[in-house]
């Protein structure tokens, strides 16, 4: 069954896929012909206009599957060019347990294989394979920085999605390098010189996810923006890869600045293995078939539509060949969990389409491509690929990669001359011209040093009244923060829209929390030509008292300083490691004393505020409320809005700037500001227009939303309650604090009271901060025992592990070469001169093995029984089991640590007591046999993934073939090992003669008797 959409303007309607499908039945029919026999049937609405489960009529999928009679052997399956998000059709598919193939996903929701068992995502264009290409190439050319600019318009889904498929894909699997985004709407006119200054501060990489003419018309403004052109990439994110000019540039254009564009201009596209000749012949049919049966018409002969009627042609090929196998095979051909099983970690070869790879998610991995202009072919050319199959990035040609710029290699993590121009051969003054002013410099500060009155020079130097100015160079993105993350730490570096991010940020070493608000339009310019701020004296003022402010009072949160660019402005504040007071509340059962301390503080920072030129907050909510690691509340943006109303900036969009609708329902916006709210839909406006009445009535929303009994709340709305001993609040506060509520959130605001009288009632209810201190001091001290108790079990615990882990691995290696590795030392192969090998036998195993008929469980019982009789043996003596093989044992003594002769005496030992213990606890007709030799070897570790100690040498050959040589209840042993137990007269030993051993030759040999 084929089901589909039927609305032309979408590339995976079956107009423009149908004719695939029948194509490929035709193909199918003909290579198994006797075999299969593919028949269609098409399940479609022309009632279905829309890409979406929701709305597509699935139950016809049901109906025509339980309606339709076929015979006894059909098998059926379900094919869909379905959605980005389609599932609806998969669950059909797996809950009648038939095979699903999606041709038209760009990335699929049904990559679980024990969700969706039966399905398979076939689709030509996945978008994670873009993130995957970009972080391959910036970590390949080492780029910590990139930028990408994206249109959001939704004109083409295909930015839109790209781009934020790469940013999610960087931020979970390249974290070090940056990646900063570039919003833009193509839908109306784009000032693209704001955004190419800002990009120049930090990187010389650009993607682009826009249209080709949009792309174009930027490389034209930067080639016009004085940006040295030979220190830039440019990289656009294309469709398909196989069109010759995909930026629609003249190649032989007589410009400078069109000629200088292309030698940076690199394109990351899908690119499809096709065989041209016979790809040309299928696509005529595919065109010949559209037009005759579905009146579709493609958009030329390279239009992204032949990969979508090529996939449904290869998708049909595809389950021919795997339904073929099964049959073969003789396995059920109507399970589809087995079918799309056959489907997984396979790559699939077909005429004229070329290799197919599907990976172990059941999703079709297309390969994707590097495209770099070559100017002496006047063409673009793949020079880079990434492998799906084996996640690599490979060299597609012999042709060099031509970056355009000096040296003709890839762009510097630095220029030269540093992102702001001011460095090396970029200085301004001379070498010789930089030394005269420094001689000048050294001659007047000593020439002051002797005549300025000694009561000046030690007057305190001026305070700096630029200290809020932010290098923006210094700025980076901060991955982790201490032990736990910020508000908001589910998503650290995490965009609220397109036009506000919170994250938190490093700023010269230290950690910072960062609001970066997009600007359409700036009246204040920072930095003049010679360097010197230039700004309102009215802004100082605020700067100072914002400063100040922070001094004066613990429970304000003090300000970084500001980056203002060109299109951005960075508003830096202090970190608070515990989030905000929402965090909190979701992550800790506070009780009454807590909630009072942070009351306290909430009214302490209010009342600082209100004594100030400043007046208010104009914003007070909970995540304003941030909460340091010893558990001090923080108001945060004290002074924010009219730090942007001096600085004269306007907000793009600002009815998005803030959650507007969601803030109108909260119990901490003062009923005057949500009329003006409504009416002017800007909060920069409303909080310039707030007084301090209004932080009045947030503060009572506040105390309101703090003393509620919730254990989680992951939102900020707030219900009045009835105040109750339940709430841990005591009998005695519940009317003074009803009466202060109620009296904070009057709508009048002339009727509310003071913060300062707000604060006297506060500290009635909270009695005395000596108490409150005490409390606090009590709880950490149980807290600190509660953790020594725990860390103590945990220690034990972990302490248990590693005596287990010790012990398995003491089975694997030596002790000593286990101690080496544990403490960081490298084991290096060692030649030991003189060691002993034993190899033990049991001779009649084979005959005890055919004859007693015994079960394979039975031989392992009694292999196992053997060798742990043995262990407990070897356990005894300075010696270490090499290995065992079925009923064979590999001893040596001498190693890995040298025991100055002894080891000849320990195997003899050994191999005594093991022939004694075999013996008296082993059936008759079983006996042992063994060889031992003395002589130099070769040891050490192999492998990594299951290390061993291993034995090399001539020596353990010999050992070998005098344990095959051997017989029943003997220990054949060497010349060499005779003559040096020849010095234990304890040992007695009696001579063999002459022995011929295989591939060694004959050699004297003896028998150790006892």
């Amino acid at each position: 069954m084929i089901y589909g959409m039927w609305k032309p303007p979408f590339l995976q309607a079956l107009p423009f896929t149908a004719p695939g499908f029948e194509l490929g039945a035709i193909a199918a029919n003909d290579v198994y012909a006797g075999n299969l026999n593919f028949q269609l049937s098409f399940v479609s609405s022309k009632l279905v206009q829309i890409c979406t489960d929701i709305s597509a009529n699935i139950n016809q999928i049901a109906e025509r599957y339980y309606n339709t009679t076929e015979e006894e052997s059909a098998v059926k399956a379900l094919f869909y060019p379905g959605c980005d998000s389609s599932t609806a059709v998969a669950d059909f598919g797996r809950e009648w347990n038939i095979l699903s193939v999606n041709i038209g996903a760009t990335f699929s929701n049904t990559r679980n294989r024990t969700t969706y068992p039966t399905s398979v995502a076939f689709g030509p264009y996945p978008y994670e394979i873009y993130g995957v290409m970009v972080g391959q190439l910036s970590a390949a050319y080492k780029w910590p920085s990139i930028a990408i600019v994206y249109d959001v318009s939704g004109i083409t889904l295909f930015n839109l999605r790209v781009s934020q498929e790469i940013r999610r894909y960087m931020r979970q699997n390249y974290e070090h390098i940056d990646v900063h985004a570039f919003p833009v709407d193509v839908r109306g006119s784009v000032e693209f010189r704001p955004i190419i200054q800002e990009i120049s501060l930090f990187t010389r990489v650009i993607f682009f996810a826009m249209p080709a003419n949009v792309t174009q018309e930027f490389l034209m403004v930067f080639a016009d923006s004085g940006e040295p052109r030979e220190e830039y990439v440019h990289i656009y994110l294309d469709f398909v890869g196989s069109v010759k000019s995909p930026l629609n540039l003249d190649y032989n254009a007589s410009s400078d600045v069109a000629a200088s564009l292309w030698k940076s201009v690199f394109v990351v596209a899908i690119c499809f293995d096709h065989d041209d000749v016979k790809m040309v012949a299928l696509r005529k049919e595919f065109y010949r078939t559209a037009i005759d049966k579905y009146n579709a018409t493609f958009r030329g002969p390279n239009g992204v539509a032949n990969e979508f009627i090529t996939t449904a042609y290869t998708s049909i090929l595809l389950y021919a060949q795997v339904l073929n196998e099964t049959i073969n095979a003789g396995y059920d051909p109507r399970d589809g969990s087995r079918l799309a099983a056959a489907m997984l970690n396979r790559t699939f070869t077909f005429p004229a389409v070329g290799s197919v790879y599907i990976d172990e998610n059941g999703e079709r991995q297309n390969t994707i491509c590097l495209y770099n202009f070559q100017p002496e072919l006047q063409r673009f050319e793949r020079v880079r690929y990434f492998d799906s199959a084996t996640r690599t990035l490979r060299n597609a040609s012999d042709a060099a990669v031509y970056w355009g710029t000096p040296h003709n290699i890839p762009p510097l993590s630095e220029p030269v001359c540093g992102f702001t121009k001011d460095r090396g051969p970029c200085s301004k003054l001379g070498s010789s011209t930089l030394g005269g002013i420094i001689s000048g410099i050294v001659l007047v500060v000593l020439v002051l040093s002797c005549t300025v009155p000694p009561f000046l020079r030690m007057q305190k130097p001026a305070v700096d009244e630029n200290w809020w100015v932010v290098d923006m160079h210094h700025l980076s993105r901060a991955v982790e923060v201490g032990s736990s993350e910020i508000s908001g730490r589910s998503h650290p570096f995490s965009f609220k829209s397109n036009l506000l991010i919170n994250a938190p940020m490093r700023y010269h070493g230290m950690h910072v929390w960062a609001k970066v608000v997009q600007i359409s339009k700036r009246a204040v310019q920072l930095q003049s030509s010679n360097g010197i701020i230039n700004i309102r004296p009215e802004f100082r003022q605020l700067m100072t008292e914002i400063r100040a402010l922070s001094r004066r009072c613990a429970n304000i949160n003090p300000l970084i300083g500001i980056g203002l660019g060109p299109i951005r402005l960075t508003y830096l504040t202090a970190l608070c490691q515990r989030g905000n007071l929402g965090n909190l509340i979701e992550e800790v059962s506070l009780d009454w004393g807590l909630k009072c301390s942070l009351i306290a503080d909430l009214v302490e920072g209010v009342a600082a505020i209100h004594r100030t030129t400043i007046r208010r907050h104009g914003h007070l909510r909970p995540s304003k409320c941030l909460i340091d690691s010893r558990l001090v509340l923080k108001i945060n943006e004290a002074g924010f809005y009219d730090t942007l109303h001096e600085l004269q900036v306007e907000l793009i969009n600002p009815k998005n700037f803030e959650a507007i609708g969601e803030t109108l329902h909260n119990a901490w916006v003062a009923p005057e500001l949500r009329i003006e709210l409504i009416e002017s839909a800007t909060f920069a406006h409303i909080a310039m227009q707030a007084e301090p009445p209004a932080d009045v009535y947030a503060v009572g929303g506040l105390i309101n939303y703090l003393l509620q009994d919730h254990t989680s709340s992951k939102d900020e709305k707030v219900v009045d309650f009835a105040f109750a001993s339940n709430h841990g609040i005591p009998p005695n506060a519940v009317p003074l604090l009803s009466t202060l509520l109620y009296e904070c959130r009057n709508v009048n605001p002339a009727d509310r009271p003071n913060i300062w009288q707000v604060k006297m009632e506060i500290h009635k209810v909270a009695d005395n901060a000596g108490k409150l201190f005490d409390q606090l001091v009590k709880r950490l001290e149980d807290y600190a025992v509660q953790l020594e108790n725990a860390v103590s079990l945990r220690t034990y615990t972990l302490k248990q592990e590693m005596e287990k882990c010790d012990s398995l691995l003491g089975e694997m290696l030596p002790r000593y070469v286990l101690v080496q590795l544990r403490i960081g030392h490298l084991v290096q192969p060692q030649i030991f001169h003189s060691v002993t090998i034993l190899m033990t036998g049991v001779a009649g195993f084979e005959e005890f093995v055919i004859k007693s008929q015994n079960s394979p469980l039975e031989l392992v019982v009694f292999l196992n029984n053997m060798f742990t009789v043995f262990d407990c043996i070897i356990a005894k003596y300075d010696c270490y089991k090499v290995e065992t093989i079925l009923e064979t044992c590999l001893v040596v003594s001498g190693l890995p640590v040298e025991n100055h002769g002894d080891h000849v005496n320990v195997i003899a030992s050994l191999v005594l007591e093991m022939r004694t213990e075999f013996k008296q606890g082993f059936p008759d007709g079983l006996h042992l046999k063994a060889g031992v030799h003395s002589g130099p070897c070769a040891a050490g570790v192999v492998g990594t993934a299951r290390p061993r100690y291993c034995v090399f040498g001539d020596s353990v050959n010999v050992t070998s073939r005098l344990a095959c040589t051997s017989k029943a209840n003997k220990i054949h042993i060497s010349n060499a090992t005779e003559e040096l137990l020849g010095f234990d007269p304890s040992f007695k030993v009696s001579r063999r003669g002459m022995t011929y051993l295989k591939g060694i030759g004959s050699m004297m040999t003896f028998w150790l008797d006892g």
